[in-house]
């Protein structure tokens, strides 16, 4: 073993690793990178539901479960209010799954179902 690999092992043994190159920048460094990293990815995000009427059956289960009562039924679809909590009951009851808050549309929801 090269020296600074025994050491590290000796080190590893004793319960105390060695950190080399772990000093307080790249700390600093990676927690303001994953931290840009996080709201580049949610700054287009709302707290508006988005609904696909034209795959929506109108079968009223998001309305039911709504504790907001957001979600009315207006001819045979649903349409969403201004009170959304993003609790996402309503998107993990639609059977049609049509509706969704991340994103214009929805793209793929699973359901624990189908790993089970």
């Amino acid at each position: 073993m090269k020296p600074k690999s025994a050491e590290a092992a000796r080190n590893t043994q004793k319960g105390t690793p060695t950190q080399d190159g772990i000093g307080p920048f790249c700390h600093l460094a990676g927690l303001f990178g994953q931290r840009l990293y996080f709201y580049n990815r949610t700054k287009r995000y709302t707290d508006k539901l988005k609904i696909d009427s034209s795959r929506c059956i109108g079968c009223g289960q998001c309305a039911a479960v709504c504790p907001m009562k957001n979600i009315t039924l207006v001819d045979g679809s649903a349409k969403s209010g201004e009170r959304c909590t993003m609790c996402y009951r309503c998107i993990s009851r639609c059977p049609q799954q049509c509706i969704t808050l991340l994103g214009k549309r929805v793209v793929e929801q699973c359901r624990i179902e189908r790993y089970l």
